[in-house]
């Protein structure tokens, strides 16, 4: 009987030990605060990182979060776990709990898929992804995910970032446990949460915590999240990656691990290397015969991502590029240096962040984030940049991708880091010039010649090169803003060093947007010019940004019928910052019957601070509200 009654009592035990464990996930234990008007709240986040040695680390990690309805799966439908080479998933295990903690559903490792990782779009990889499709039965649930990694070798640690985009967070906690001798280094981003550090022996361990923070909310045309999310940066001193020792303690050290990756003795044959020089001899500037080479490859090359053995950071050999006519951002830029380094001419790959919002690597804090590389040229007056993934930037331009941000030369001295070009309003033009014949029924034929470059360019390419007249059509309608035509022709006419002009011929059957009685409305112009959609907010906490500079100019001539006069014209407009230049004339010829509307816009700068955002907002709503008035013409 004593027996029994132990038995039941260690039972009852065991029963309160689950429901505690349990019940921590229950939903009724989250805060007020943290799940109001939320779709989702992440109850755990924890990462543990044991460092062996330069070469090995385990990634421990933990997380759990609660789904309060369908809406939060756009983000948490599939669990994905990355492997490659040098990461290998070791153990995985998920869990789902109904709203009151109960577990009523378990996955392990065989119940993940296998697939080529969709984190990139590589023709070629050996990345691949375990991953596995979450589909609740009921809400509110929470899913709960373990899983272990092993790196055998890495150049970087993971980031601890001390909130989420997501949901709320409960409780959060990153802990880094390292060999005193390796040490590592770390920076703080938006937050100003300090690290626990307790030295047990060899071993010295670094701890952060974070608890019931709130969702970050991103604004609209910021930086990416590296320029306001609470984060922390993380890094080692020293690494081994593919059986290459290296230091990250400086940006110069970095560059001197990369450099025999571009350091090729004889990248082409003899005979390769006498054409390439004899195809330049005739050239006479360094300039010209840059821009040459360049464009040959462009011809003749084209980008695909291909991502073996050491992954985004070693590239193929120029003889790879030469014989298959492809390779990745830095298998081309490689190419293109060993190319110049036949004619005589040194140049340096840059390894850089892409991406129109890409927030600039830190100077004072060296780490691995990058993800693209291009090509910079020093000469003896300037220095020419090469975007070598292009087949349609000029040479010396690179665009948005990668304009205004550091970029890392890796040099014979080491990585320096230096800054790309500003970008520039004058790269990214748009002249149109626009020849509107009115018909006596209010029908109309167009004929439009447009300069175009820079980003303007890359945009009409791809919107209409080896596209079918239907999906052109819609392009000038989506994307351009053209009223819609019964019919049209689009064609490029020829090209230049500095831009292409392309031809947009339209026809409608009744090109007025509406009337009353005798008096027809037109628009300005038959597309829209400023195409911003940019409202005054409240508070602004980050910077704004636009795509790129530019600079559009249009010139649309209407010439009338005997039976049309101008009534009621608009006034010319004119607004003027330091950002936009904006400027708007109306202008009736009597003894022409024509009417003229010369506009020019120009945005002088694309990265606004958030304390003069509402004054730049509120210029391109008066810009906005011009480009709308009508002009009024009365049929006799």
């Amino acid at each position: 009987m004593k027996n029994f009654l132990v038995f039941i009592v260690a039972m009852f035990l065991f029963s309160e030990t689950n429901a505690q464990i349990n019940l921590r996930f229950a939903v009724k234990n989250i805060a007020d605060s943290l799940r109001h008007e939320a779709t989702s709240v992440y109850r755990i986040d924890e990462t543990i990182i044991d460092v062996n040695s330069i070469a090995e680390y385990k990634q421990t990690w933990h997380q759990a979060y609660t789904l309060f309805n369908n809406k939060a799966l756009k983000y948490f439908q599939y669990v994905v776990v990355p492997s490659d080479k040098f990461s290998k998933l070791d153990e995985a295990e998920v869990k789902i709990y109904d709203s009151t903690g109960i577990e009523i559903k378990k996955y392990k490792r065989k119940d993940f898929t296998v697939i080529g990782s969709p984190l990139n779009d590589a023709l070629v990889s050996d990345d691949k992804s375990y991953v596995l499709e979450i589909s609740p039965k009921e809400y509110p649930c929470t899913v709960e995910i373990n899983f272990t990694i092993n790196h055998k070798g890495y150049i970087d640690f993971p980031d601890w970032k001390a909130a989420s985009f997501y949901g709320a967070l409960e409780n959060s906690t990153y802990r880094i446990n390292i060999p005193q001798k390796l040490g590592l280094r770390y920076k703080s981003y938006n937050t100003n949460i300090k690290p626990a550090i307790i030295t047990s022996g060899e071993i010295v361990s670094y701890e952060w915590k974070a608890s019931n923070v709130k969702e970050v909310n991103e604004e609209r045309a910021s930086f990416s999240w590296w320029a306001y999310f609470p984060m922390v940066a993380i890094a080692p001193n020293q690494f081994e990656y593919d059986e290459r020792k290296g230091s990250f303690e400086t940006w110069k050290d970095y560059g001197n691990w990369n450099f025999d990756f571009y350091n090729e003795k004889e990248p082409f044959t003899p005979t390769e290397a006498e054409k390439i020089k004899a195809s330049v001899s005739a050239l006479k500037t360094p300039a010209e015969k840059i821009s040459y080479l360049y464009k040959k490859m462009q011809q003749e090359t084209r980008y695909v991502s291909i991502q073996l053995g050491i992954g985004g950071l070693k590239p193929f050999p120029a003889k790879f590029v030469h014989e298959k006519k492809y390779g990745d951002c830095k298998a081309l830029s490689n190419y293109m240096k060993q190319q110049l380094q036949v004619i005589g001419l040194k140049s340096y790959p840059a390894i850089i962040k892409s991406g129109a919002s890409s927030y600039p690597a830190d100077p004072n804090f060296p780490n691995e984030g990058f993800d693209h590389v291009i090509l910079c040229v020093p000469m003896e007056n300037d220095t020419m940049w090469l975007e070598c993934t292009s087949q349609l930037t000029q040479p010396g331009v690179l665009g948005n991708f990668t304009e205004n941000r550091n970029a890392l030369l890796v040099t014979e001295n080491g990585g320096v880091l230096v800054n790309t070009p500003a970008s520039k309003s004058s790269s990214n033009q748009w002249i149109s010039k626009t020849n509107t014949e009115l018909f006596d029924d209010g029908s109309a034929v167009i004929r439009s010649r447009i300069f175009v470059s820079g980003e303007f360019w890359e945009m009409v390419f791809r919107y209409s090169n080896s596209k079918t007249k239907d999906d052109i059509k819609k392009a000038l309608v989506n994307i351009f803003g053209y009223k819609a035509p019964d019919d049209f022709e689009f064609k490029v006419l020829s090209d230049s060093a500095t831009g292409h002009i392309i031809s947009i011929d339209l026809a409608y059957n009744k090109l007025f947007d509406f009337k009353a009685g005798s008096k027809h409305f037109f628009p300005f112009r038959h597309y829209k010019l400023n195409d911003e959609t940019i409202e005054p907010a409240e508070k602004r906490k980050h910077e704004y940004l636009f795509q790129f500079p530019y600079m559009k100019v249009d010139s649309t001539v209407y010439k009338l019928p005997a039976s049309f006069k101008s009534e009621n014209l608009p006034v010319s407009k004119e607004i003027k910052t330091d950002f936009v230049a904006y400027k708007n004339e109306i202008k009736w010829n009597e003894p022409t019957a024509e009417l003229s509307v010369i506009t020019n816009l120009t945005l002088n700068k694309h990265i606004v601070p958030a304390k003069l955002f509402n004054e730049v907002a509120l210029g391109f709503a008066a810009i906005k509200k011009d480009e709308a008035q009508k002009i009024v013409l009365k049929a006799e």
